[in-house]
């Protein structure tokens, strides 16, 4: 933690150094005393100017004022009373950025939880204990948190928030694994020499992580010794106190907290009706709305019976598909939502919505009619399936004619 002199003097650093003129920064004292401000850092006028002459006194910046048509150097002589007599330029020298690179690394005390936007509640339940049992409570930053972005600006306070923070914490559950924010957020902690500390969790294994995340020490948070291990670590390098006592607490919460995260699941169901015929059903079995894109059925070619496989002519939103796998010629049907410049013939029987209430959807716009009899080795053929949602997808799938379930309707 920076002592307040130093904490006026990155301010200072700061401002001269990210001033978009290459010939330096040029105000008042004032503005030098705003940007103090700005930072965060309650100061008096003399504080501030003390800082403005060591760091001309330790070469960091030069002081200049135009007299005459020319920059004349400030003379440490005069002291604080020429920084009240008007304007002046303040320029960085070499020296003056790597001192800022230190004091910024020094002045980061905080901890960042990097999650997938609807698993907040996870998120949350673990800043809640962060602050909770270690002492005193650290800066804990959640993205999704109305406590840490009080004032809308996303954005800009993410990266402050990142760069303010000595460790981030990627929660890493299945849906967020590959998200772009969470691999983002962890490298520019590994860029900014911060400690990353990967976390998994809803089902996602310690060894599914991958690299470079998972060159790291990985933890579970259902795993108490896990969490134990990681909050020393927290503890040790900030200073704090770690209360183990509401450690049960938080373990037994985790099942409930879990169960308000907002959960995606798309159910795909093959089966055969006594006529022979091969369809499919999907049902949503999350608590999230599915966007469905489209569904797709497809069976080896030389079975194909010709015309009468083919169900009511739905076209163009059930175009006809061929695909090659393992050197077998598939022929198959697809309902889409995609628009077309075809004619349309009919309704599109793939709902374009699919909730949690709506229960199991046969659809029956699509369809694959077997032959009548098949040898053993037909029955070992595969069939191909597959839905494909803008939330989830599944497939393709292939299952052997033999393992298909006769629907019991």
């Amino acid at each position: 933690m920076l002592l307040k002199a130093e904490q006026i003097e990155l301010a200072i650093l700061t401002a001269i150094i990210n001033w978009h003129e290459e010939s330096g920064w040029i105000g008042h004292r004032y503005d030098i005393e705003t940007s103090v401000r700005l930072s965060g850092v309650a100061a008096s006028t003399p504080e501030v100017l003390e800082e403005v002459m060591l760091l001309h006194q330790h070469n960091l910046i030069g002081i200049h004022r135009y007299i005459s048509g020319e920059w004349i150097p400030y003379d440490p002589l005069q002291g604080s009373v020429y920084f009240y007599d008007g304007a002046f330029r303040c320029k960085c020298l070499p020296g003056a950025r790597r001192r800022q690179q230190e004091l910024s690394k020094s002045k980061r005390d905080g901890i960042f939880i990097s999650h997938f936007g609807p698993e907040s509640p996870i998120a949350v339940h673990l800043k809640n204990f962060l602050k909770a049992t270690l002492t005193p409570p650290p800066t804990v930053f959640v993205s999704s948190d109305y406590d840490s972005i009080p004032d809308g600006q996303w954005f800009p306070a993410i990266i402050n928030g990142l760069r303010q923070s000595d460790f981030i914490i990627c929660l890493l559950s299945p849906r967020a694994i590959d998200r772009r924010w969470i691999n983002f957020e962890g490298g520019f902690g590994f860029g900014s020499e911060a400690d990353v500390l990967p976390l998994v969790w809803g089902g996602l294994d310690k060894g599914d992580v991958g690299n470079p995340l998972g060159q790291l020490q990985v933890r579970a948070l259902d795993d108490a010794n896990d969490i134990k291990a990681m909050m020393e670590v927290l503890a040790a390098k900030c200073r704090n106190f770690f209360n183990a006592s509401s450690l049960n607490d938080f373990m037994s919460a985790l099942p409930a907290i879990e169960a308000k995260v907002p959960s995606t699941e798309l159910a795909v169901r093959i089966f055969r009706t006594k006529d022979g015929i091969v369809q499919l059903s999907i049902q949503n079995r999350g608590t999230r709305q599915l966007d469905m894109l489209e569904v797709e059925l497809m069976m080896p070619q030389h079975l194909n019976t010709g015309s009468s496989n083919w169900f009511t002519a739905w076209e163009p939103v059930r175009p006809t598909r061929y695909r090659t796998s393992d050197g077998v010629r598939y022929i198959g049907q697809a309902l889409t939502i995609h628009p077309s410049s075809q004619l349309h013939l009919g309704i599109n029987p793939l709902t374009p919505v699919l909730t949690p209430k709506m229960g199991e959807c046969v659809i029956s716009g699509i369809g694959l009619r077997l032959p009548a009899e098949m040898s053993p080795g037909d029955q070992t053929l595969l069939v191909s399936y597959s839905a494909l949602s803008k939330q989830v997808s599944i497939g393709p799938e292939f299952v052997p004619i033999s393992q298909i379930p006769l629907s019991d309707g």
